[in-house]
């Protein structure tokens, strides 16, 4: 256990404070899981559909480049009117121009851009970072001059931006759910009377080794430990509390240290039981 001091307020009143090997642990976690949230959501936000649009430039290409050496390089011929239709009835080619077809819809579809707008000539570029930078695309024939000398790109797969918006969920979701743990654990406080050995709850009930009916330390190894109160106690009384004896410090110590008055012949059997526990959860 971490030996993390506690806090002595006037009049002899100890406080507990957040284990520091705990939070330095939970800091490190936030922050892996924060970057990685962040990391997705670059990815998915503009690396991979700009990948995306590079590689429909390339598959395009590929379209008029056939369509030219056809002989079949028109404005007209070359224009997709119903993309969402081609896309469907080209699934099954393996070969020719319906296979380079379908491959350039279905790049546009995993970017959310198959639509006639993005099919036709002319019409607007709709990537700003393209070889048109986002201008008109005259005709079908400068398009694909246009296209000549574009960069390579790979074409992304079906998952690719979906696991991107998926990894940034998990790390900001699970990154948040960090901070606020910690940012709600700091606000609970134990506190600890050492002339009377009260025990005084972050909610302001007290009590003392006295009201203490029974100890279960089955949990002891995974730092938690339960007081059953005795029902004489006005506000405890019946109740099972459960003790966090990772995160806040001394608190184990008074725990204790209230064993050995409530039960002075238990706890000296279970003396292996009060050694630091081995395994640290984090969370």
């Amino acid at each position: 256990m971490s030996t993390d001091s506690s806090t002595t307020p006037s009049g002899g009143t100890s406080t507990t404070t957040i284990n520091r090997k705990w939070r330095r642990k939970m800091f490190i976690f936030a922050l892996v899981l924060i970057g990685l949230g962040i990391y997705g959501l670059v990815d998915a936000a503009y690396v991979y559909p700009r990948r995306g649009y590079r590689a429909a430039e390339l598959l395009e290409r590929d379209y008029l480049k056939y369509l030219n050496e056809a002989g079949k390089l028109s404005d007209t011929q070359a224009t997709i009117k119903d993309p969402v239709a081609e896309l469907e009835r080209t699934k099954e080619a393996k070969t020719g121009p319906d296979f380079l077809i379908h491959r350039w819809l279905l790049q546009l579809s995993y970017l959310k851009r198959l639509t006639p707008q993005n099919t036709e000539y002319p019409r607007e570029d709709f990537f700003k970072g393209g070889v048109s930078k986002g201008g008109m695309i005259e005709s079908a024939q400068s398009r694909l001059d246009a296209l000549k000398n574009a960069p390579h790109a790979e074409p992304l797969e079906s998952y690719d931006i979906p696991v991107q918006w998926l990894i940034c969920g998990v790390g900001l979701v699970w990154g948040g759910y960090i901070v606020l743990l910690v940012g709600r654990v700091s606000k609970k406080v134990y506190r600890w009377d050492p002339a009377s050995k009260s025990l005084s709850l972050p909610t302001g009930e007290s009590f003392t080794p006295t009201d203490i009916l029974e100890i279960d330390k089955r949990q002891w190894h995974k730092l938690y430990v339960h007081l059953t109160i005795k029902p004489e106690h006005a506000k405890l009384g019946n109740k099972t509390l459960e003790f966090d004896l990772l995160r806040y410090v001394p608190l184990e110590e008074w725990i204790l240290d209230m064993e050995r008055i409530a039960f002075p012949d238990d706890s000296a059997d279970s003396a292996g039981q009060e050694a630091a526990p081995a395994t640290e959860t984090p969370a």
